[in-house]
């Protein structure tokens, strides 16, 4: 029996006797490593929108009634001796003038009202930089009635003005 127990044990010291195998030939160096990945382009933000005129604060100061030689004015302004802006009758002409009193660079002007923008043509009139209407013009309506607010640009600094009782009263006074 102990020849086959020999024959059964065979195999396994055979099996011992066998070499290991070689292990993994070591890397001395590494791999080198992957490019960083390219930087994605990114769409340009689109350009801001243009700040709607009607969202502009108001530009500061208050409308002054006042009866001149001529007819009726409406002056606007933080300081009653500067005004920014004038809304004048001259009742003689049956005229409306807009101006800005000290500026002296006639320049094109553009008026804005809820009812649209318009261009104007501007010149020197009383001390100062402006245009005159007809009182019957309807665009003196588009600025009495416009919603709030009305935006004079182009002659100084841009106004945005309240459309007040004031500026509404000249007009009328204007027309008689």
């Amino acid at each position: 029996m102990t020849g086959r127990l020999a024959l059964l044990f065979l195999p396994l010291l055979v099996a011992g006797c066998v070499a290991p195998k070689a292990p993994p030939p070591v890397v001395t160096h590494a791999a080198p490593k992957p490019p960083p990945p390219a930087p994605v382009a990114r769409p340009a933000p689109p350009p801001a929108a243009a700040e709607d005129w009607r969202d502009v604060a108001l530009t500061p100061g208050t409308w002054r009634y006042t009866l001149g030689k001529d007819g009726s004015i409406a002056a606007f302004g933080a300081d009653p001796g500067a005004p920014l802006f004038v809304i004048q009758c001259a009742v003689a002409g049956r005229e409306v003038i807009l101006y800005r009193p000290g500026v002296t660079m006639a320049a094109a002007a553009t008026l804005t009202t809820s009812f649209g923008t318009q261009p104007v043509a501007t010149g020197a009139v009383m001390g100062g930089v402006g245009w005159r209407m007809a009182a019957r013009d309807p665009a003196l309506d588009r600025i009495a009635f416009s919603r709030g607010r009305f935006m004079v640009e182009g002659i100084g600094p841009r106004l945005v003005l309240p459309a007040w009782a004031e500026v509404a009263r000249v007009i009328e006074d204007c027309r008689g």
